[in-house]
């Protein structure tokens, strides 16, 4: 399998909470089986979620929001990451993502989409976005103002 670049959109746990557009993740075999791993943990044991201290590869406006305390959320079989700015008394969070269907997609070269679990491929990037298009177009501007100002 090859490596697929994950772009998840980014919320804040609190309506007036600065975020990130976007948190971009690299999946690879070895993410896909510890996901798996952590998913059967919780099945086996009974447990509502298990969180570990890991994170995306990059956030968007990381240095600015100067975000800490990265962890992976994996609750039954989807996952998210969660973080905190450093002035910030909220959260951040990740859109959430299907862990089997990540899975199933990623490993198919030819599959562009999964309707039911919101994971869409847009310019090289799988999407986890209830609106892919408009975290792509996001993405795109945002790289393109940053290519203008270098």
């Amino acid at each position: 399998m090859k490596t697929v670049q994950l772009m998840m959109d980014v919320h804040a746990t609190d309506e007036f909470g600065d975020t990130p557009e976007f948190a971009i993740v690299e999946i690879t075999q070895d993410l896909l089986e510890r996901l798996g791993v952590l998913s059967a943990l919780c099945k086996r044991n009974g447990l509502e979620s298990v969180s570990v201290s890991a994170g995306p590869a990059s956030w968007h406006r990381e240095e600015e929001l100067r975000i800490t305390g990265d962890s992976l959320r994996v609750f039954g079989d989807v996952f998210w990451f969660e973080a905190y700015p450093k002035h910030g008394n909220y959260q951040i969070e990740t859109q959430s993502v299907d862990i089997p269907a990540l899975t199933d997609i990623a490993r198919d070269p030819g599959k562009q989409r999964d309707a039911t679990s919101g994971l869409e491929f847009h310019d090289g990037f799988l999407i986890a976005s209830s609106f892919p298009e408009e975290l792509a177009a996001r993405y795109h501007d945002v790289n393109t103002v940053s290519a203008e100002v270098a």
